[in-house]
This record gives C-alpha cells, sequence and structure tokens, in this order.
C-alpha cells in the first residue's frame, strides 16, 4: 500500500460570501472526499495569501493524505470530488492539484517508490510530434507510466492516446485552435515535434523555434508548481554560445510573427536553418529556466545524437555519405533508438529530477565528449 500527498492551492474568484465558502469547504467538500475510499485525511488551512511567492491570490490550502496500491484507482472519485468547486471558485485558473508519493517507515515498496519518483500515473501531459520519431516514443513511454497523454501533431496517431489534436506549428492559429482543446490543468509539455534539414529554412525555424515557443507559452499558464518542459533540441545546436548575442536579440521578441519578422530581416544569418533553430531551442531554454522557476516550474532540453527516426532515414541518412555518418556516431558506434531518447525526455520531467533546471542533456552517446576531446567543439 502506497501513501500519497495531494495539494490544493485555491481561492475564490470573488471576494463572495466568506461564511459561504468557509462553510461549504468544511461541511460539504472535505467530508465528502473523506468518504472515498483511500483517503485518510483531509484538511484545509487558511491565511497563506501573500505567503506563496508567485500566488500570492491563493487564500485556501487544502492538504489529502491518500493511501492506496496506484493513485489511478481512486482517480475517478478524486476528479468527481475536486471537479465539484464551489460557484466562486474557478478551477482553470485558481486552482492546482498535484500529487506526491511519500515513504513511511512501513512502506518498504521499491517499486512504488520508483513509481513515485519516475511514474506519470494521473498526471495530464501534452507531447507535440506524437505521429513519429522520438515524441511517438515519449508519447508511448508516458502512456506506459500512466499518463494521460494528450498528443499534438500534422499527422494523425497511431498509438491510443487521452486525446490528439491535429496541429500545423507553422500557423499561429492552428495551435490557438489546439490549445483550447487541451486540459485546463497540466503537469508537463514535451516538446518533441521538429522538421529536418530537407524542409525550407523558414519552415525549419518557424517549427523548431517560433511554434514550439509558442505553443509552450500558452501552456504555461496550465502548469502548476511542479510542472516541468522538456524539449529536443539537437547536438547540432551544441555550438549555441558561439552566437550568444544573436541569439538573445531574438529570445527578446515577442509573440510568433514578431519572431518570424525578426528572422526574415536576417535570412542570410538563418543557414539552412536547422542548426540555427536547435541553436534557439537551447538559449530560450536557459532564458526561460531563469523566469520559469518562480513560479515552480523548470525547464529543460535534451541535445540527441544521430537517432533512427524518419527524420534520419528519409532525410539525413540520402543526403549524406557514409563515411560521414560514421564519424557521426563516433565514440558508440551505433545510432540512439527513439526509446532511448524517450527514456531522457521523461526523466527530465519527473519527480527524480526536482532539482534539474535549464540544463541541456547530452543524450549522444558521447559524440560531444569525444569532439571535446579531440578539439572539434568549443562551446
Amino acid at each position: 500500500m502506497a501513501k500519497f500527498v495531494l495539494v490544493a492551492l485555491n481561492s475564490p474568484t470573488s471576494d463572495g460570501d466568506a461564511q459561504a465558502v468557509d462553510a461549504w469547504y468544511d461541511t460539504l467538500h472535505i467530508p465528502e472526499l473523506k468518504s472515498i475510499r483511500g483517503v485518510t485525511k483531509a484538511r484545509r488551512y487558511k491565511a497563506v495569501r501573500g505567503r506563496i511567492p508567485g500566488h500570492e491570490l491563493w487564500s485556501n490550502l487544502a492538504i489529502y493524505e491518500i493511501e492506496a496500491d496506484d493513485l489511478s484507482d481512486i482517480s475517478e472519485g478524486l476528479q468527481s470530488q475536486i471537479s465539484g468547486f464551489h460557484p466562486d471558485f474557478d478551477r482553470a485558473d485558481s486552482a492546482h492539484v498535484f500529487a506526491r508519493q511519500v515513504a513511511g517507515d512501513d512502506d518498504a515498496n521499491p517499486a512504488a517508490y520508483a513509481n513515485a519518483l519516475f511514474g506519470y500515473v494521473g498526471k495530464n501531459v501534452v507531447v507535440s510530434g506524437c505521429a513519429s520519431g522520438m515524441g511517438q516514443a515519449t508519447a508511448r513511454l508516458l502512456c506506459q507510466l500512466g499518463a494521460n497523454v494528450h498528443g499534438l501533431d500534422r499527422r494523425k496517431a497511431t498509438i491510443e492516446l487521452a486525446s490528439f489534436h491535429e496541429v500545423d506549428l507553422r500557423d499561429p492559429a492552428s495551435i490557438d485552435a489546439a490549445v483550447e482543446a487541451l486540459p485546463a490543468r497540466l503537469d508537463a509539455v514535451f516538446n518533441c515535434a521538429g522538421l529536418g534539414p530537407t524542409f525550407s529554412p523558414m519552415d525549419i525555424f518557424r517549427v523548431n523555434f517560433v511554434g514550439t515557443r509558442y505553443l509552450t507559452e500558452r501552456l504555461v499558464p496550465r502548469l502548476g508548481p511542479g510542472g516541468a518542459i522538456a524539449s529536443i533540441a539537437s547536438t547540432a545546436g551544441m555550438g549555441w554560445s558561439r552566437n550568444l548575442d544573436l541569439h538573445l536579440q531574438l529570445q527578446a521578441t515577442t509573440g510568433f510573427e514578431e519572431a518570424v519578422a525578426w528572422m526574415e530581416e536576417r535570412v542570410d544569418l538563418l543557414g539552412e536553418g536547422y542548426i540555427f533553430s536547435k541553436e534557439a531551442i537551447v538559449v530560450w531554454t536557459l532564458c526561460q529556466s531563469q523566469r520559469l522557476i518562480g513560479n515552480g516550474i523548470r525547464i529543460n532540453c535534451t541535445l540527441p545524437g544521430l537517432t533512427q527516426t524518419p527524420m534520419l532515414t528519409d532525410q539525413i541518412a540520402v543526403n549524406t555519405a557514409p563515411a560521414v555518418l560514421e564519424q557521426v556516431i563516433a565514440p558508440f558506434g551505433r545510432a540512439s533508438t527513439p526509446e532511448e531518447q524517450a527514456f531522457a525526455l521523461a526523466f527530465l520531467n519527473s519527480s527524480a529530477a526536482s532539482y534539474l533546471n535549464g540544463s541541456t542533456l547530452n543524450v549522444d552517446g558521447g559524440r560531444i565528449a569525444w569532439l571535446s576531446l579531440k578539439g572539434g567543439f568549443v562551446g
């Protein structure tokens, strides 16, 4: 039997009748929660207004202690009760609920402890690029770990998800429509969508950076404390520091169209588009890590090496000499599988990575280390 702690932070959306809200909480909501099998304690604390940095408006803190073999065992009951807020509450804007499994002296269950650190049971996550490659592998892994996976892609996903929404990251209107269909509360975002170097440079830039940034900015308000964002960059973007001043100018743009216009005025600097767009993801991750952590949200990215995806087989391999490909997979001697990249992404957004923020995780089989030792890469 595992133990969980759920914390709910909320406030009335209007002054309302404080006595009526208190009465609802103490005589209806808390008792109903206690009636759910597995909920051992349910308590409410007040006077937290102004004491939680970044969330000064929250005036109620409720703590629910639960004992269950799996949080999903009682999730239906919890959802039906937690969603029944007082009319003066707006769940989407003023309530954030998250769970953390805790270990006790009498709870020596290695599997339960591993699930608390690395699992996603009951969590709402968004995965862009879920129809193929690393995005598909990530979505499948998260489903296996118990997450409610909401997928985004231009092509229909072939795996069973909590929901799927067609989106074109080159089009902000398409992104807006997809966002409106997603849950009001999210726990993690996985930015896996991307175009390879055979597309036009501006399309690559729009999808790999501008659309990814715009989508994430639209989703951040739905992430509460403990939320996390992981994006796929690339070892192709490992030289970002050489162009830092230029990338900081790009980061200063706001919105979709402004970023596109900024790049169009400097299109000669874009090159084939892929390298610049991946450098931009790295610098954006670094910048946002300083801002979002104030709200308890972490953001990191991975730098994958060569990976066996449709991008490799359909685009890179047919346009690259075999001798060059052999050099790119040094020193490991083979390309990564999509699943190996998914493992790293799932770790970054898990509870086990709670102190990782602003990290660029090389998932390249030692490629960057190999280049560094040979003097072929200077960051």
